[in-house]
């Protein structure tokens, strides 16, 4: 049966392409020519009966009259526009008439017919669309089909259904950086594009309806500003930064042919545009802005750089990553941020000399948590690396220093008071008091092993633990960086995850003298408590082993190897201590406490090793 299947998906798939072929041929590039001129024609004949009605000419370019928060302080407002355009989608209509009077029928406004339009066509995944061949010229699917094909544009079609709506609106030709492109480029043919401009609210705005149009496969996961999953797994979305875009904002993608065409009250040159750094839609719709390095092209002489944006709204919502491509290789883990105010400042290592594409990402972690979009895109030339700046950073898409938590649980740093700490010795002390009694927790890991084949966080170990103080030491088993975080939650409440408060981004200068030995793991629940011996956290088989331990809201403890309960005594003021023998069998020693009369909780654990 499933070959069967199969056979025939095949079959059908053939003939799709086979149909393709055909239509390709019939239309030859005279027919081409023919239709966008029938376009141009009927967008004009709609166009001048406009204009006779309005008893006026057709407005010259010119920039809008105000920003588009001013007419569109939120998409909602389109709210119910949208869902008569998304509806209108789901059926074929006949002619543009038809589908021009459902679009529009209940549009108070001219931006409102323009923005029914623009979903309608955003909303259209021409990828599940079938055509038939002997669709009439004069209806809208015979454009659809048109651009599913490469014949004709979004941009054609918007004009079209604009014109039948009575609004002036003007296909623009020029350059992009498009798909493909990268600073330092050569704007050339390749980057030939088209989009549209449409009068509306008495100002020429810009849309752009083909990078509007987003169609992507993430079935389950859904947008705000979505249709929801569909019955063959897609999400619909569309991007809304494209639609009556800001002249100012839209520039740095799209160059005219015709400057007036900028909508700038002062127009910028070629060159000035290939010099322009690279920024996307989701740059300016996070409220970001460049407070340092204007250009596309970033210098450095040492393999370090930092790059600071502002943003208009709380910048820890967000998360950031970055990629670095040389020659063809991507290179991760050479970028990390933290935010100051409403300063992301984001410091990168470049790693080699050469010429780099560094591009940053950011995550909404208020819409949705899993995806980064790009936001912006840079040109690094580095002539000369420090040794340092070869080192990559550990994974930290929060960012090192505080975050919410820090200041929800009144924390203190007691000693390290920056994020950033250059370490000279193969040991470091942190210590941290709370403003409310807490849970604790941390995770360390290191730049250089992403692949978290090895556990770091043995290396830190909680030197001692009240209830709002907390003290840890950590050991570092080579040089290079380091991410230290703690993680805090109210100590009454044990169901509730506990969130990050503060990370350290650490830099170890050399490699310790010989390997610093593992700490013994702690659990939440090494509350009130001390280590004095043993402090390492890997102990031989077949060996007596002294425990002393201060846990001071302990009835009893006990080390556990085996399932063999060995009890420590209760020499006074919470202070447990004994001989265990570690046995012949490898296996884990459990420090269990008894802490409510009845249960026996773990809080420490030992590797046992030959």
């Amino acid at each position: 049966m499933e070959a069967d299947q199969r056979q025939v998906e095949e079959h059908f798939k053939q003939v799709k392409q086979d149909r393709m072929l055909d239509l390709m041929k019939d239309l030859s590039v005279e027919e081409r020519q023919h239709i966008s001129d029938m376009i141009d024609r009927q967008s004009q004949e709609m166009l001048d009966v406009i204009k006779h009605k309005q008893g006026g000419m057709v407005p010259p370019p010119s920039p809008p009259k105000g920003r588009k928060a001013g007419i569109i302080p939120s998409s909602g407002i389109f709210k119910s526009i949208d869902q008569v355009a998304i509806q209108v989608a789901q059926y074929q209509s006949t002619s543009f008439t038809e589908l021009i009077y459902w679009l529009t029928v209940n549009c108070r406004n001219e931006i409102e017919k323009a923005r029914s339009i623009f979903r309608w066509i955003t909303v259209k995944d021409l990828n599940e669309m079938s055509f038939e061949n002997d669709l009439d010229p004069n209806s809208p699917f015979f454009l659809l089909r048109g651009i599913k094909y490469g014949i004709e544009s979004y941009h054609d079609l918007f004009k079209r259904l604009c014109s039948y709506a009575g609004l002036f609106c003007h296909v623009v030709k020029g350059l992009s950086k498009s798909f493909g492109y990268r600073p330092g480029m050569t704007m050339d043919d390749r980057f030939k594009n088209q989009w549209t401009v449409v009068y509306v609210d008495d100002s020429w705005r810009l849309v752009d309806s083909h990078w509007g149009a987003r169609h992507v496969s993430t079935p389950g996961q859904v947008e705000q500003d979505t249709m929801g999953p569909q019955p063959n797994g897609f999400c619909y979305e569309y991007d809304e930064f494209y639609f009556l875009t800001d002249p100012d904002e839209f520039i740095y993608q799209h160059f005219p042919d015709d400057k007036n065409w900028q909508l700038l009250s002062k127009p910028i040159t070629l060159e000035d545009f290939v010099k322009l750094p690279l920024l996307k839609s989701y740059f300016f719709q996070y409220k970001f802005t460049l407070r340092s390095n204007e250009g596309s092209e970033v210098e450095t002489d040492t393999g370090k750089l930092d790059l600071v944006l502002s943003c208009a709204l709380d910048p820890t919502r967000y998360r950031f990553s970055s990629r670095l491509f040389c020659d063809g290789e991507m290179l991760e883990g050479y970028g990390i941020h933290h935010v100051v105010g409403s300063k992301v400042i984001f410091n990168i290592n470049i790693p080699k000399r050469g010429e780099h594409v560094l591009t940053l990402f950011a995550n909404d972690s208020y819409t949705r948590d899993d995806v980064f979009n790009s936001i912006c895109v840079f040109h690094i030339k580095a002539e000369h690396i420090e040794a340092d700046a070869k080192f990559r950073f550990p994974r930290l898409s929060i960012g090192v220093g505080p975050h919410p938590a820090f200041s929800q649980y009144q924390m203190t740093l007691e000693n390290h008071k920056e994020p950033f700490v250059e370490c000279k010795e193969d040991k470091l002390f942190l210590n941290f008091k709370f403003g409310h009694d807490v849970r604790v927790s941390h995770k360390m890991i290191c730049g250089d092993h992403d692949d978290q084949k090895t556990d770091f966080d043995q290396y830190a170990f909680q030197r001692y633990k009240e209830l709002q103080h907390v003290s840890y030491l950590l050991r570092f088993p080579e040089r290079g960086f380091y991410a230290f975080s703690i993680f805090i939650g109210d100590a009454n409440d044990s169901t509730s995850n506990l969130e990050c408060a503060y990370s350290y981004l650490i830099f170890v200068t050399k490699d310790p003298n010989l390997p610093p030995k593992l700490f013994p793991k702690t659990h939440h629940r090494w509350l009130n408590s001390k280590l004095h011996e043993p402090p390492m956290g890997i102990l031989k088989l077949n060996k007596n082993i002294k425990f002393k331990l201060e846990i001071r809201e302990a009835d009893k403890v006990a080390v556990i190897i085996k399932g063999r309960w060995n009890y420590l005594k209760n020499t006074g003021k919470g202070i447990f201590e004994g001989v265990v023998y570690t046995g012949k069998e490898l296996d884990s020693a459990g420090v269990f406490a008894m802490l409510d009369d009845i249960n026996f909780y773990p809080v420490l654990e030992y590797k046992l090793v030959k």
